[in-house]
């Protein structure tokens, strides 16, 4: 069976081919079913069932059927949008009703749709403004020749055998077609052509294609979303010009994408979060080839982003992601469809002779230095190419620090290994372990950084945790020095983001408030009047910081417009001309903006633009820039000329970064096989290996 795909506000759901279900993103109301309301930001199984069929997808709920005919709902359900009472979230897969005769879905922002095979149409869930419908499956109007369905926000559309076009609902943008701005309760015919043959319905606007493969739109034209320049929205069908045919359209809240007969893809609309694909900033109100991409089979938008497969059946993914509804385990937006679970490496993390990374298969490796186990083997020797480190797949999340390394589980059950000598492994001894333990039973956790010898982490209810050396104050301040366990810091339970220096630490609440803590002898927390800060201190001025990471001595942090601050004496913490460095937190070249995340070495910095290209600038002695020299600058230089970078980690003196295809490439220092390609030699330009 081919795969399927539906995609809500911040939230998508996959069948594979093998008939399994998955899902990504968004879940503060259950509406990936996996029995939790925690966000994810890769793809977990849904269940164990692998007879699933078709999917649709709402706001914040999914509908599914299987082989059998059943309907399944869970996610949100205040609306009674489930067909269930009562009506409170479904966290799992629910079975609404017994019967076994349904054949397709639709799913709106808070209602749903559906056909039986006797071709009657069913409605439930609040389907307009205006006009709630029932909380459990009704048939909705007079008629057994219904053969589509389309649901938009408040409104919807559906054809029946005869070719004739059909819709209700909400109206305030002329979306139902019909040449006002009358909201319908039942299903009104939109004009007399009988030769429809595919529809799409979007926040405001509606779709549907003809026949002769022509394209039509109505409605809400404030983005361009109607493929039509010139009016702010068209009351009736309108034929988008242009090509003259197309095969298939999807309509986001207020972005289209579509495929010609050639299988091209084209985007048009709004594009503030590349949900359109080309990379553009701006609107359009017409359609633009998405260059370089063609051979699509099956397209699918959300609200803010978009998903495609292709001939091979695999799966793309652009645009909005900030709850993880791509799925590529990170929450930066994509501007360009990028590959889905088609590479071979998804995490990585750099220590400081030792690298660490996680397979697709969400296997766990580790490769470089082995001195004190911090490569999870025993013996001493180096390991020049990548070891597994157990057999299981259950690994989500790594982090390596100078000599030792952490790793979560899928579960939040957090496991450490490497040196102990001041506690950095927070299992209450000082004993350093050559395999990884399990620290303490409680669980979850749900983010991990190690510092130069120390370590924090997050609970899945915010709170902020820290253990090992303690000398400088990056753990609690404790008269002792060291923290062989893991310590509350503050009582709040608000922290999203942690980022552990070599001896001082960042951290981000929910608000995008910025903390620091620990050694300030360079003022790397911002501070100008205490030498050591012993609790989360504010940082910066501000609330709009999106990301943060700590080196030796300075720190850095982006800002919700995607420019960066930094701040602290190293003269190698800023991509521009200063030398000194900032000792309060300051813009880094204000004029440039676009940046998605950090990775953070002692003396050396990666970071990563919304267009995915790759930039480094620090201490280069060992070539860990990869720009060919081993040149040190302040000037940010470019890691290559590709433009599909996904994730990268700074190590002491070695980086590593992963490409959209999954290849994992490494540069810099190779003392102890820490770049992995089997050589006591590297080269400051990246290299791929295995």
């Amino acid at each position: 069976m081919n795969p399927v795909l539906a995609a809500g506000i911040a939230h998508t759901v996959v069948i594979r081919q093998d008939g399994t279900l998955w899902g990504t993103g968004g879940n503060e109301r259950g509406q990936l079913g996996e029995g939790t309301q925690e966000l994810r930001d890769q793809f977990v199984r849904i269940g164990t069932d692998n007879d699933w069929l078709r999917l649709a997808a709402g706001d914040a709920h999914t509908l599914a059927l299987k082989t059998d005919g059943s309907l399944w709902g869970w996610g949100q359900n205040q609306a009674g949008q489930l067909g269930l009472q009562p009506r409170i979230p479904q966290l799992l897969p629910t079975r609404v009703g017994f019967d076994t005769n349904w054949t397709l879905l639709a799913a709106g922002g808070s209602h749903s749709l559906a056909l039986k095979t006797d071709g009657t149409l069913w409605s439930w869930g609040s389907r307009s403004r205006e006009a709630p419908a029932p909380p459990a499956p009704r048939r909705f109007t007079a008629g057994t020749n219904w053969i589509a369905l389309a649901a938009g926000d408040h409104h919807a559309l559906a054809l029946q055998s005869d070719g004739s076009l059909w819709a209700w609902g909400d109206n305030h943008q002329g979306q139902l077609g019909l040449g006002d701005l009358v909201p319908r309760n039942d299903a009104t015919r939109v004009g007399t052509a009988q030769d429809w043959t595919d529809i799409s319905a979007g926040g405001g606007f509606s779709l549907a294609r003809k026949s002769d493969g022509t394209l039509w739109a109505w409605g809400d034209n404030y983005h361009g979303q109607l493929g039509i320049l010139g009016a702010p929205r068209q009351l009736a069908p309108t034929r988008v010009p242009g090509l003259q045919k197309w095969r298939a359209v999807r309509a986001g809240f207020s972005h289209v994408i579509a495929l010609d007969d050639n299988r091209t893809l084209w985007g048009w609309g709004e594009n503030t979060d590349g949900q359109r694909g080309d990379a553009s900033p701006e609107s359009s109100a017409s359609p633009i080839p998405i260059a370089g991409f063609d051979g699509w089979e099956t397209l699918c938008a959300g609200a803010r982003h978009s998903l495609a497969l292709r001939g091979d059946h695999g799966l793309w993914a652009w645009g909005a992601n900030e709850s993880g509804q791509l799925g590529d385990g990170t929450s930066h937006r994509l501007l360009k469809p990028v590959p889905l679970g088609m590479g071979r490496w998804k995490r990585v993390a750099a220590g400081g002779f030792h690298s660490l990374a996680i397979r697709e298969d969400d296997s766990l490796w580790a490769w470089g230095q082995n001195r004190v186990g911090q490569s999870g083997g025993e013996g001493n020797a180096p390991r020049p190419v990548p070891v597994q480190i157990g057999t299981s797949g259950i690994w989500a999340e790594i982090a390596a620090g100078s000599w030792h390394s952490l790793a979560l589980q899928h579960n939040g059950a957090l496991f450490s290994w490497g040196y102990n000598s001041v506690g950095q492994l927070g299992d209450a001894t000082r004993t350093a372990r050559t395999r990884p333990a399990r620290l303490g039973s409680n669980a979850p956790w749900k983010r991990i950084a190690a510092g130069d010898q120390h370590s924090l982490a997050l609970r899945a209810d915010g709170s902020l945790w820290a253990w090992g050396l303690d000398n400088l104050h990056q753990v609690a301040g404790t008269p002792a020095g060291v923290q062989p366990a893991p310590v509350r810091i503050g009582v709040e339970t608000n922290w999203t983001h942690i980022a552990a220096g070599s001896s001082h630490n960042l951290a981000l609440q929910a608000d995008g408030s910025l903390w620091a803590w620990g050694d300030n002898r360079t003022q790397a927390c911002g501070n100008t009047t205490a030498v050591m800060v012993s609790q989360p201190s504010r940082a910066a001025a501000d609330k709009r910081c999106l990301w943060a990471g700590a080196g030796a001595g300075f720190s850095l942090a982006i800002r919700s417009n995607h420019s960066l601050l930094g701040w602290g004496a190293h003269q190698f913490a800023r991509p521009d001309e200063g030398t000194a460095g900032s000792r309060n937190p300051a813009p880094l070249n204000p004029s440039e903006w676009g940046w998605l995340s950090l990775a953070v070495g002692a003396d050396h910095v990666l970071a990563l633009r919304d267009d995915h290209t790759l930039w480094a600038w620090g201490s280069n002695e060992h070539g860990q820039l990869g720009d060919g020299t081993t040149r040190s600058t302040s000037q940010a230089v470019q890691v290559g000329g590709d433009f599909d970078w996904m994730a990268a980690a700074a190590g002491l003196q070695h980086s590593l970064a992963i490409r959209s295809d999954g290849s994992l490439w490494a540069w810099g220092s190779n003392q102890f096989g820490q770049v992995g390609n089997g050589r006591k030699t590297s080269g400051p330009r990246p290299i791929q290996f295995h």
